[in-house]
């Protein structure tokens, strides 16, 4: 089975000369969907575009290394996060507090497998212990990270009207 986030690193390091990073991989026989993003630190205000897509797109269509990892009869699929951002790494989820998740577990958590709400906190560093302070509806549910198995983050902050309305 392939590590998901040693994937996304490995990825990264040939996105960096682009100035792009990996947020997420998603594969569907025969699709492998490959999110891209700016760096963290980067001074970009701006989503990415469809040329940024196309630039990734060239730097790994022909890479050998996702062969070995898919197979041979993949179709490469190049995406832009869009409205909501897929979330992985602990970093992300970080630089997402006061956004709106909507998250699905692998496993049920206290009777349910979906939430939704503002991400308050994060509790930890590493992956396998930390948790997530979600409100909802003026409930908060502590979810553990290695819980999930896709979170989706609503870029635009929310202001208090929106929290309201939920």
């Amino acid at each position: 089975m392939i590590d998901t986030l040693e994937t996304l690193d490995i990825i990264d390091k040939k996105l960096e000369p682009l100035e792009l990073r990996c947020i997420d991989i998603r594969y569907s026989s025969p699709v492998l969907s490959i999110f891209i993003d700016f760096p963290l630190d980067a001074k970009n205000d701006e989503n990415v575009a469809i040329q940024d897509c196309v630039r990734a797109t060239k730097e790994l269509r022909d890479w050998d290394q996702l062969e070995r990892w898919y197979g041979k009869s993949f179709e490469l699929a190049v995406c832009s996060p869009g409205i909501e951002k897929p979330i992985v790494r602990i970093e992300d989820f970080k630089n997402h507090l006061g956004d709106y998740f909507k998250i699905k577990l692998k496993e049920k958590l206290d009777g349910q497998k979906n939430f939704q709400g503002e991400l308050l906190e994060i509790e930890g560093d590493e992956r396998s212990q930390a948790k997530l302070k979600i409100e909802f509806e003026e409930k908060i549910s502590v979810v553990p990270v290695s819980y999930i198995q896709q979170a989706d983050c609503h870029i635009k902050k929310l202001n208090h009207s929106e929290k309201k309305r939920g």
